[in-house]
């Protein structure tokens, strides 16, 4: 349930929510609540990065799949019964860890207790946690209809967060920074329903959006975070020449859903007409130049999320011949994800000199 009063709200972004987590998390354990696939799991690397913390300090705990012998074991030594712990833990870890309790909602009953402890009281049994170690947990919206409940003497012992499901600039700008593949950064760029969310939407709404998961009806394929990223995979598989585009459509449609995968298609009919990778880093004077405005639109989702050291000089003499619109485009887009990448380039410093002296 969402509650707002003077301006502040229970429901949250995945930034902010990641910002509470590295602040609060030595003392306070945080769950996250929201709908299935819009990032929550995936929210460990975003707090790593934030802490400067390696992935050798992250733990990453599945809660279903927790029994017993997960947290200690009986050990027997001169005739005296000592606790064994389990080394997934990092409990001798001189370094502080990151625990993440994935599912936490779906946790069976006979670990429950346990797991209150550990979130309560920083202990695996009687075995303190490093010091200075961060603990959140994931779990699933009741509405949602997935089977996630918590013992009512939880509930109270932790900060319970509703996560929003990212909206499709948030989309955007996290893929092109990450390098999702650009024919499906184009099409999600073109078609925002496909990152509603079933909670922001009434009756009609939802009945109309074919997209995206919707618990009334059962959905298992459907648009989310995480359905877009293995697609991003199958469309750098299919551009690759790994898979050919019948192979790597069918697979798609197992990932985001049939009503969403039809619209893709005519996104990647239109990608067919545009310059391979190969002929822009290779030859930026002489690659092709799409004709069309939607294909030069596309192309340029396609350069600014395949940014990287290596091509940054070829992607900007490449795009320094496209009009100065596209340019612009391309250019916020890139400044956006990657100023980083975008500034070590001296063919990017370049162009920024000169598009803002001729154009701004």
């Amino acid at each position: 349930m969402s509650i707002e009063l003077n301006g502040i709200s229970n429901v949250s972004s995945l930034d902010d929510a990641a910002a509470m987590i590295v602040a609060t998390g030595d003392v306070i354990t945080t769950v996250l609540l929201g709908e299935p696939g819009i990032g929550k799991s995936a929210l460990r690397n975003q707090i790593l990065e934030q802490l400067g913390w390696g992935q050798d300090q992250m733990v990453y705990l599945d809660a279903p799949l927790l029994d017993f012998p997960d947290f200690y074991m009986p050990s027997v030594v001169d005739g005296m019964t000592h606790k064994a712990y389990a080394d997934m833990w990092h409990l001798d870890s001189e370094k502080p860890q990151l625990y993440m309790i994935d599912e936490i909602g779906k946790m069976a009953g006979v670990t429950k207790p346990m797991i209150t402890r550990f979130i309560c009281e920083r202990t695996v049994s009687d075995k303190p946690i490093p010091k200075g170690s961060i603990i959140f947990a994931t779990s699933n919206l009741s509405t949602d209809g997935v089977g996630d409940s918590f013992p009512a003497h939880m509930n109270n012992r932790v900060s319970r967060i509703q996560v929003r499901k990212p909206d499709h600039t948030s989309v955007l700008n996290f893929g092109t920074k990450y390098g999702m593949n650009g024919t499906l950064l184009y099409f999600i760029g073109e078609n925002p329903e496909l990152c509603q969310s079933y909670t922001d939407l009434d009756e009609e709404q939802l009945k109309n959006n074919k997209y995206i998961f919707n618990p009334r009806t059962n959905t298992t394929s459907f648009c989310s975070n995480r359905s877009f990223w293995m697609a991003s995979y199958t469309l750098d598989k299919m551009e690759s020449g790994v898979l050919n585009k019948t192979q790597a459509m069918t697979h798609i449609c197992g990932l985001i859903g049939a009503p969403a995968t039809a619209e893709l298609w005519a996104t990647v009919e239109l990608a067919d007409t545009l310059p391979t990778r190969k002929s822009i880093y290779s030859e930026p004077h002489k690659a092709r130049i799409p004709d069309s405005l939607a294909s030069q639109l596309l192309l340029s989702t396609r350069l600014a999320s395949g940014l990287d050291n290596d091509n940054a000089d070829a992607t900007t003499i490449y795009m320094t011949r496209l009009s100065a619109e596209i340019q612009a485009v391309t250019g916020r887009l890139i400044f956006k994800a990657k100023p980083q990448i975008a500034m070590r380039s001296q063919a990017m410093r370049d162009w920024v000199q000169a598009f803002t002296k001729e154009f701004i």
